[in-house]
């Protein structure tokens, strides 16, 4: 499958909580990633001009050289430097995708882009990367809608139902699954990331588990459903926290305070798709 058939039909057409929702292609958003970190050396692809200049992204003030919009530019610069992100990888039956949340300030910006993934030696994997991106801008006060409409929509993480499970189950018995990964800067004790695996099980995803334990002790507990959101928010509450007291420590660098993005990380997550709902780990 060619990457520009993964996500021929739009997986996100609108989404609760976003302040503004845009498509673009991998390569328009590869410039404003590059021109809001200041390396973009060239000018966009025509193709790039032309889908920017229909969401409205560039400034009008200068047609002959295009660049970022004022306000956009300063939300990317700030996003994409913030210490404190996001990386979800998803899957809904046998459909994946990869989102990027980045907290900057009060401001959500997200990165979603649907992914293949498949099976290796019993491990899960993800594959190819579509071609197009979805870009969401939230806010912090509405977070919680925010990130259970990026997420699949079963009544397990805390959306409305959306049917019976589908037939093609690639990690069965879950009918979907998210793992997260919450990092930000690193505290006095070194730590900086929290991940969790969430399942959404039963015949309709309306059961809630987590995965705990480690190693060949790792098991699937029940969560009461409709606490999704709520972990999650805890989680980055205290990633922020810890972002904020890491700023205020003495030895404090820019180093320390820039982004993943900043050394250009992938648009959306990365390969592994994580631990699978027998608790194997998998393999990047």
């Amino acid at each position: 499958m060619r990457s520009t058939e993964l996500d021929e039909h739009p997986r996100l057409t609108t989404l609760a909580g976003a302040d503004r929702l845009v498509r673009l292609g991998v390569e328009t958003y590869d410039w404003m990633r590059e021109s809001a970190l200041g390396r973009a050396t060239t000018p966009p692809p025509a193709t790039a001009v032309q889908q920017l200049r229909d969401a409205a992204l560039l400034d009008p003030h200068s047609p002959d050289r295009p660049q970022l919009e004022t306000h956009w530019l300063q939300l990317l610069r700030r996003a994409l430097n913030s210490p404190v992100r996001l990386d979800l990888v998803s899957i809904d039956g046998a459909r994946a995708w990869t989102t990027t949340i980045h907290v900057a300030g009060q401001m959500l910006l997200a990165l979603d882009q649907v992914r293949e993934v498949f099976r290796d030696d019993g491990a899960l994997e993800l594959g190819r990367r579509s071609s197009a991106l979805t870009l969401a801008v939230g806010r912090v006060q509405r977070f919680s809608e925010f990130v259970i409409g990026l997420v699949p929509q079963r009544p397990a993480f805390g959306a409305e139902a959306s049917g019976p499970a589908p037939e093609a189950l690639i990690d069965a018995p879950a009918v979907a699954q998210v793992q997260i990964m919450v990092s930000s800067t690193p505290g006095a004790d070194g730590r900086g990331v929290r991940e969790r695996s969430w399942y959404a099980l039963g015949e309709e995803g309306t059961q809630l588990a987590a995965l705990v334990g480690e190693d060949d002790q790792r098991r699937l507990d029940p969560v009461p459903t409709g606490r999704f959101a709520e972990f999650l928010r805890a989680d980055l509450v205290a990633a922020i926290q810890q972002a904020s007291d890491g700023a205020a420590r003495p030895d404090a660098s820019g180093a320390d305070a820039a982004g993943p993005d900043a050394a250009g990380s992938d648009a959306a997550g990365s390969d592994a798709a994580g631990p699978d709902a027998s608790g194997e780990e998998a393999a990047r």
